[in-house]
């Protein structure tokens, strides 16, 4: 395979050159990820990625590394946020949200390969079920009616009952087997991949995301060990990209949308924390029609990230929706009450009648929370906080403090 050319992206520089042999793959990629790739961009052999996606592509001939937009962090704090978010409250503790060190994509999957061979050889989790079977012996749940009438038939096995089998196919080993056999397409880790699956031959593999699995996956005193490994998988089946390809045409890669984790990030801790209380809308609302020369054209839409305290039909704002509060999650560490922003928070107050509004930031140290108030008269809100949630904590422990501490400073900030 040819030397690959490494390239680092950081910050707004996000311009691709795609040498002529790398289009095919690039076509792949992006359609796996649901990306569009503009004609006039392809054309042109470059790509304009979003300063937002953050990860590792290695196509055949580059192996692209794209930086999280913020020099005070690395894609290992990234990842964590995405353990935090996939993750099961009841499964994370400090282990398995410290720091793991991944750089590319082949880090990435060594890592999952080497947990896996350690679950293995301490034995993965079985369970029991219930299977039908004929013999000669009277053990199990024994079916009278159906034995009685074996034995009149002269069976050689008249013996009908339901016996209890430890077997591998559970959840949680069909989620490792889906990333392995994903693992697998890639030729570095074929073998290592396929000794695993081995291991796995009578575990089935259903077609399904990685999050469908790992949603069906029960955490048990059995399994509970095997928690980050069973985050890792669900990453490896929903993020990872490997081509069905061989040899030196083949590629792959995984992208994370850091923006949209930030904001699901901070929307799990606070639902999470007030589940009565704060609300996220999974559908969008109606904002208004638009209209063209007398003919109805489409509708415009909104949705705020998050709602405290929400009436679906208050009486007070005309029977719509309304709420003590909205709050906004920018992934906009440096970028602290931007006008669009706060345009934007203010109009979401008067549509919902709310009389607070609160701008959420990320930040890499503890900061105290901000505020800038609105001088003109007639605005829905006069005073509008800003409130930081810190993403680079050194270790697990000391990101669930700063998780516990955002939570009191939205309540503060809320109760006040």
């Amino acid at each position: 395979m040819p030397m690959q050319e490494e390239i680092l992206l950081s910050g707004d520089d996000r311009v691709v050159q795609v040498p002529v042999e790398d289009i095919p793959f690039y076509e792949r990629f992006l359609k796996g990820y649901g990306i569009n790739w503009p004609s006039e961009q392809k054309n042109a052999n470059y790509i304009i990625l979003s300063k937002s996606m953050v990860g590792v592509i290695s196509s055949p001939s580059q192996k692209i590394t794209l930086l999280p937009k913020y020099p005070e962090i690395t894609l290992n704090y990234v990842i964590r946020l995405y353990n935090y978010v996939h993750g099961r409250k009841s499964s994370l503790d400090e282990h398995v949200l410290d720091i793991n060190h991944v750089s590319s994509v082949d880090d990435l999957v060594k890592h999952f390969l080497g947990d896996v061979r350690e679950a293995i050889a301490a034995g993965l989790p079985k369970s029991y079920v219930l299977s039908d079977e004929q013999s000669k012996y009277w053990r199990g749940h024994v079916d009278v009616r159906r034995t009685a009438i074996n034995v009149a038939l002269l069976h050689r096995n008249p013996i009908h009952t339901k016996v209890r089998h430890l077997v591998l196919d559970t959840p949680l080993n069909r989620l490792l087997k889906v990333a392995l056999l994903k693992i697998s397409k890639d030729p570095a880790f074929h073998f290592l991949a396929g000794q695993a699956l081995d291991y796995l031959t009578s575990v089935d593999a259903p077609e399904q995301s990685g999050g469908e699995l790992y949603r069906r996956v029960s955490f048990t005193v059995a399994n509970i060990q095997l928690r980050e490994l069973a985050i890792e998988a669900k990453m490896i089946i929903d993020e990872l990209y490997v081509d069905d390809l061989q040899g030196s045409f083949g590629g792959k890669g995984f992208l994370i949308n850091f923006d949209m984790l930030f904001e699901e990030f901070v929307r799990k801790i606070l639902l999470e924390y007030s589940p009565q209380e704060f609300i996220y809308w999974k559908d969008m609302r109606i904002l208004g029609s638009v209209a063209q020369d007398g003919f109805d054209i489409g509708e415009r839409i909104f949705k705020p990230d998050i709602l405290f305290r929400v009436s679906e039909e208050d009486e007070d704002n005309r029977y719509f929706s309304s709420a003590e509060a909205i709050l906004d999650v920018k992934n906009k560490a440096n970028g602290l009450f931007k006008p669009a922003d706060v345009y934007q928070i203010s109009e979401y107050c008067a549509m919902l009648n709310s009389h607070k509004a609160v701008l959420v930031y990320p930040s890499f140290v503890e900061k105290g929370n901000a505020e800038i108030s609105i001088e003109f008269p007639k605005v829905p809100v006069h005073l509008i906080h800003g409130v930081y949630v810190n993403i680079a904590a050194p270790t697990g422990r000391d990101f669930l403090k700063s998780i516990n501490l955002f939570q009191r400073k939205i309540k503060k900030v809320l109760q006040n």
